[in-house]
């Protein structure tokens, strides 16, 4: 085991750390936060966290956003549909769709034992960030949400968006019966509601 030693002397640029073992006895947890603790809100150490907090803190203070709720979780929503509406729309198409996706990934892992809670929600952040099989997987579930309370209108609406979905992520390539399938559950639902 050969190791290369360097000394912090013939370094052209000094080191920020040159006594590492040191430093690892010195440190404490107590310090660091001593250090940090001028963040906002005093909370300290998560700078992400603060920085997340002092931008939506200045939303709500002009007037863009409401904090809509605090349990279960913290929520906001767009004071204005107008707004909500320029914001999205200020964004590229790719940037919303790797946002969209990135909101499905973080409530798949988040709740992963209620899923089909937010299969609606899922639905649309797959669809939106063009994943189809995703999208169809969650439009399938949110239709059959629907169909158990009856919500035909509400089912109709998920299974016909799956339906789409699977078309544009097979086109052609997908079997036969699975599609007469669906196609007939369109139908039946698209009946009921006449």
């Amino acid at each position: 085991d050969e190791r290369i030693v360097k000394s912090p002397a013939s370094l052209k640029v000094a080191p920020n750390l040159t006594d590492y073992a040191s430093a690892k006895r010195a440190f404490s947890w107590a310090k660091a936060r001593a250090e940090l603790d001028g963040l906002p809100a005093g909370r300290g150490l998560n700078i992400a966290h603060e920085a997340v907090d002092r931008q939506l803190g200045e939303l709500v203070r002009v007037d863009l956003i409401l904090e809509a709720g605090r349990l279960p979780e913290l929520t906001y929503i767009f004071k204005h549909a107008l707004v909500q509406e320029a914001a999205y729309e200020s964004m590229l198409l790719e940037q919303r769709r790797r946002l969209h996706g990135a909101v499905a990934i973080c409530v798949e892992r988040l709740f992963p034992d209620r899923l089909d809670e937010f299969s609606g929600v899922l639905a649309y952040h797959y669809t939106r960030a063009e994943q189809w099989e995703k999208a169809h997987e969650f439009l399938v579930r949110a239709g059959d949400q629907a169909a158990t309370v009856a919500a035909d209108a509400e089912a109709l609406e998920h299974y016909t968006g799956a339906f789409h979905a699977y078309e544009r992520r097979f086109g052609d390539r997908w079997e036969p019966r699975q599609r007469a399938v669906l196609l007939d559950v369109l139908e039946l639902l698209e009946r009921r509601r006449a």
